[in-house]
């Protein structure tokens, strides 16, 4: 039976679509499928925290927390990924794009963190909603929280996100070394960099569980998790998109699914290194309500990061000791969406220009 010409028609237009999407210029640190990546791993924390707040235990075979802790890995390897475009973009040498890179992300990092750790401890805001007290309130938890060394200095977190927070801090002092072995470097040796780094977290984990003091550098357990981003931008410099978009998103529920099958309850090193391995051969998704969706999702990603429990908090333990249901959930929804944008516009955005200012009145040249 002979093809119809609409068919034909259809499937050469199909082809010549995809054509274009591929021919679409690399991986770039705005890129709608970064993104997306950042507002997956956002939302998978939001639905843990939700989901036990209201009594969800279980998801199919998994629970909740097991789709936060994923979604954190899938932060570090995105983080780890766009901060190495950073520095590639800084047009300084030496100590001085180092130093500029710290100076930004000081001003990144902090100010919305101390916030928070401010309102906690002002507020006595339970480390969780679902179970854990409160955290101690001594001087010396409070002042590690502030500069986000809980790990280092040997202290409690006084609200469960804060947990991730050091380990970004330790990782942001090492990227600059990251940055210039990467650049240097095959891919080959790149990978073994990697194992070696699963070998020392391996060799890691009994300092950890005796109580040494070695348990402190626990940023070392997820070292492989943030060299997944590390591989990504390897590839993405030498490497253009090869599969179509709509791959992407089933690439990440893959990627997902192979963590909650071999990875849980451990710390997601395979994973994040096939997530690091598949993020620069994907071309850009397109679709309007997916790229905005994400983009307003990613532009608020810290702000719902660090305010959900605060949020959960006075909705389902403070209002709903005298408000109806439906009131709570409204006031839920309505945190939800307008906190996180407040706290970019009033503290994130502002803060991130002055430290932009700040690191280029010290550390650019004349010439950049």
């Amino acid at each position: 039976m002979a093809v119809p010409l609409e068919s034909g028609t259809s499937v050469s237009a199909a082809a010549t679509a995809l054509a274009r999407e591929l021919r679409r210029p690399q991986l770039t640190a705005t890129s709608a499928n970064l993104d997306f990546l950042r507002a997956i791993a956002v939302m998978f924390v939001f639905v843990d925290h939700l989901f036990l707040t209201v009594g969800i235990q279980r998801i199919a075979f998994f629970s909740p927390a097991d789709l936060g802790r994923v979604g954190v890995y899938f932060f570090f390897v995105h983080t780890c990924l766009v901060l190495l475009m950073s520095l590639e973009r800084t047009p300084l040498n030496g100590f001085k794009k180092v130093f500029h890179f710290y100076l930004r992300r000081m001003f990144r990092i902090y100010p919305l963190a101390v916030f928070f750790v401010l309102l906690v401890y002002l507020c006595n805001v339970p480390q969780d909603v679902w179970g854990a007290g409160t955290a101690p309130h001594d001087l010396r938890t409070v002042m590690a929280n502030l500069l986000l060394a809980q790990n280092v200095m040997g202290t409690s977190c006084l609200f469960g996100p804060l947990w991730s927070l050091p380990l970004e801090v330790q990782m942001y002092l090492m990227l600059p070394l990251v940055f210039y072995l990467v650049r240097r470097i095959s891919p080959p040796t790149l990978l073994a960099l990697w194992g070696t780094s699963v070998l020392a977290a391996i060799a890691y984990l009994p300092f950890r569980s005796s109580g040494h003091v070695l348990w402190r550098l626990d940023v070392i357990l997820f070292v492989p998790c943030f060299m997944g981003g590390a591989v990504a931008y390897q590839i993405a410099r030498r490497s253009r998109p090869l599969l179509p978009s709509w791959l992407w998103p089933v690439t990440i529920m893959a990627v997902l699914n192979v963590y909650l099958a071999f990875e849980r309850q451990r710390y997601g090193w395979v994973a994040c290194l096939l997530l690091g391995l598949s993020v620069p051969f994907f071309a850009q998704i397109q679709y309007q309500w997916i790229t905005r969706a994400a983009k307003w999702i990613a532009t608020y990603s810290y702000g719902i990061y660090l305010s959900n429990i605060v949020i959960l908090w006075f909705a389902f333990r403070i209002c709903a000791r005298s408000m109806p249901r439906f009131v709570v959930w409204s006031i839920f929804v309505a945190g939800a969406i307008t906190i996180p944008m407040a706290c970019f516009h009033w503290i994130e955005k502002p803060l991130m220009k002055m430290g932009g200012t700040l690191a280029d009145r010290f550390f650019r040249t004349e010439a950049a």
